[in-house]
């Protein structure tokens, strides 16, 4: 009981460190620093931070480590991120589904076994407090995607969402060699 406790407050942390981070980029006082980071690195960091929350839900995380990548970009930016849409993939895993990291040589992508998309354009649950009805039950607040958005806005990185053929989400981060 501890351990789900202590997960779900990880998660409610990160929840309220992206309303202040929304709050911060809509006034302009968010400031990035960009400098060489290790993409592979922040990516595993994300996942190992994540992994109480994922057990908490019944989920499991694997991580598809890519090859050693050297990017520049926020490295705290970069891992919110990640942990963003894991806890998105997480919360929207059944119980006993994967949720799959796989970092590459200039990203990374999260994908799920939930419902996916479905007739919800992905683009428009990248917009801020947008959610999907199973969102808001779920009690999202339509923060996370929008801070992802952001965050690869400001990079320059390419963002892409799509339902799996096999069902679920994959949502792919690319950042600009």
């Amino acid at each position: 009981a501890l351990e789900r406790i202590e997960a779900n407050s990880g998660y409610l942390r990160r929840r309220l460190d992206d309303l202040l981070k929304l709050a911060r980029s809509e006034d302009g006082t968010l400031d990035l620093r960009f400098a060489e980071m290790s993409l592979d690195h922040t990516v595993a960091d994300a996942v190992l931070a994540a992994s109480a929350y994922a057990t908490a839900n019944e989920a499991e995380i694997v991580f598809d480590r890519g090859p050693t990548a050297v990017i520049t970009a926020d490295q705290e930016a970069v891992r919110t991120a990640v942990l963003a849409l894991i806890d998105n993939a997480v919360k929207f895993s059944p119980p006993g589904g994967i949720v799959t990291v796989t970092s590459t040589a200039s990203g990374f992508s999260v994908e799920d076994q939930g419902p996916g998309f479905g007739n919800i354009s992905p683009e428009h649950l990248f917009e801020r407090y947008a959610q999907s009805g199973e969102g808001r039950n779920l009690g999202g607040a339509g923060l996370g995607l929008a801070i992802v958005k952001w965050i690869a806005d400001k990079h320059d990185a390419n963002l892409v969402a799509k339902d799996r053929r096999e069902g679920g989400a994959r949502i792919k981060l690319d950042f600009p060699k």
